[in-house]
Parts: C-alpha cells; sequence; structure tokens
C-alpha cells in the first residue's frame, strides 16, 4: 500500500445548511470580528501546533474556508497555513457542507498512491504528536479486511477541555468521535472522513477503534456550534498524570490550556 494521508480542518467555511447556531445568517454570524479572534486564537495555539508537531511529517492538510472571508482574515490564515508543511488553504463559494468537503479533496493531483486516507480536524482541537504516524501504521491492517471497500479509523480516548472554567479530563467514547478520525479509501473513491455523521460512521463503513491512547484534545467553549455531547465515560486520571500527558503527547501544559 502506498497511503497519501490528507488532513482537513474547516475554518469559518459557509456551508449550505452546515451552521446551526444562533439561527440567523450564517456568514454574519461566523465573520463577526470577535468570533474570529477566538477562532484564530484556537487554531494558533492548539489545532495549527499540533499539525507542525506530528512526528510523521509526511501528510498534507487542507484548510477550507469561505471565499467571502473577510480580507483580513484571510491574510492571516494564509500567512499561518503557509508555516504548515503541505499545508495550502482552499476558499470556495457556500455549497452544501459536504459537497464544498469533497470538491476540496477533489483539488488534489494523484501521486502514485494505492490509497488516500483522508483525516478530520476541527480548528479548535488538537492532535497527539503521533496521531498521522498510528494512522498510517494502522491503514494498511485495517484495509486488508476488505481491500476494495472503505474503512474507518478512529481514537476514542482523549481530553475533553472546558476553557474559561479550567476543568481538564480523560474521556474514553463509547461512539466515534470526529477528531483525528480518517477513512482509508483506494485511490479515486468518492467517500472520505466527513462523509457521514463521525458517531455513526461504523453504520456504512467497516471501522477499526483503538482506545487504550488519548489521542486528542477537544474544546469546549461558546462557540461550539454542536452541543458537545460525552458518550462513553470519564476517567479517573488525576492531574499529575494528565500533566504529564500533556506533555509527553501534546507538547502542552494544563497552563497552557487553563489559559485559553
Amino acid at each position: 500500500m502506498r497511503p497519501r494521508i490528507v488532513a482537513l480542518v474547516r475554518f469559518s467555511y459557509v456551508a449550505r445548511g452546515g451552521f446551526s447556531k444562533g439561527g440567523g445568517d450564517p456568514a454574519t454570524l461566523l465573520f463577526d470580528r470577535a468570533r474570529l479572534e477566538r477562532r484564530f486564537r484556537l487554531f494558533e495555539a492548539l489545532c495549527l501546533p499540533s499539525l507542525r508537531a506530528q512526528a510523521d511529517g509526511a501528510f498534507e492538510t487542507i484548510v477550507l474556508t469561505a471565499r467571502s472571508l473577510p480580507a483580513w482574515a484571510r491574510d492571516r490564515l494564509e500567512r499561518l497555513v503557509d508555516t504548515l508543511p503541505g499545508g495550502r488553504v482552499v476558499a470556495m463559494d457556500v455549497r452544501f457542507h459536504y459537497a464544498a468537503v469533497r470538491a476540496a479533496f477533489a483539488s488534489l493531483e494523484p501521486r502514485g498512491e494505492t490509497h488516500r486516507v483522508t483525516l478530520r480536524l476541527d480548528d479548535d482541537d488538537a492532535l497527539a504528536t503521533d496521531c498521522v504516524a498510528r494512522m498510517r501504521a494502522l491503514a494498511p491492517r485495517a484495509a486488508a479486511v476488505e481491500p476494495d471497500a472503505p474503512v474507518s479509523i478512529s481514537f476514542n480516548r482523549g481530553y475533553y477541555a472546558h476553557l474559561g472554567e479550567g476543568r481538564v479530563y480523560e474521556v474514553v467514547e463509547r461512539l466515534p468521535l470526529g477528531i483525528g478520525m480518517g477513512l482509508v479509501a483506494p485511490a479515486g473513491h468518492p467517500d472520505n472522513a466527513f462523509a457521514r455523521n463521525h458517531r455513526f460512521m461504523p453504520q456504512f463503513f467497516n471501522h477499526w477503534s483503538e482506545a487504550g491512547t488519548p489521542m486528542w484534545i477537544r474544546t469546549i467553549h461558546g462557540d461550539n456550534d454542536a452541543e458537545p455531547t460525552l458518550h462513553g465515560r470519564r476517567d479517573t486520571a488525576g492531574r499529575d498524570g494528565i500533566e504529564a500527558a500533556m506533555a509527553a503527547r501534546f507538547h502542552l501544559t494544563l497552563r497552557d490550556l487553563e489559559a485559553l
């Protein structure tokens, strides 16, 4: 197998029917200056550093945004993504969400890969430094179950960080979470990791999940579009254990998270 790993991060993309919070005009809500500043703060503190810190750097990142994103924000986003090896901004007009995501992935020219591993990450979350490496190691093993069919991969252990409250705790999800989720598919296959609601991926695809090692940080704050819900259990790891894992796996400290 010659897998090509491509992560996609959505940054204030205006999708038809894709943003539910507030009930008003999506562009007005998404492009509010204060909100964009908050998104940039989390993108710069968590998402982008976690991508830069990947032990396996042989992957690409698409940052999907709106063509109508304010100029100051577009310039700032372009500068930030330019610092990420393999990163590029894809700006699109309003489309249905999945159509936009598929078009973003379709914009990539083939490079002789046998499989494409699409990976999803939100702009306010973070991945452990070995997430891409683990995905690359798992891809051929998971795909071997049914070689011509896609298989989804999720990491069900991570951390919830309640911003502004100083609460960070380890969780084990019973249902797949989207952070770091991948879809391994034969090259040219139309589906990707956004094909279905992340909680329902095992209903539509063969699925591989791992729950042994924390692989992500999920931030919880007032700008979350969907109401964050834990489907699983909260672990009993104490502050010292979480602090050690943050340093080893995310190059962060609890103070870093508590300051956001």
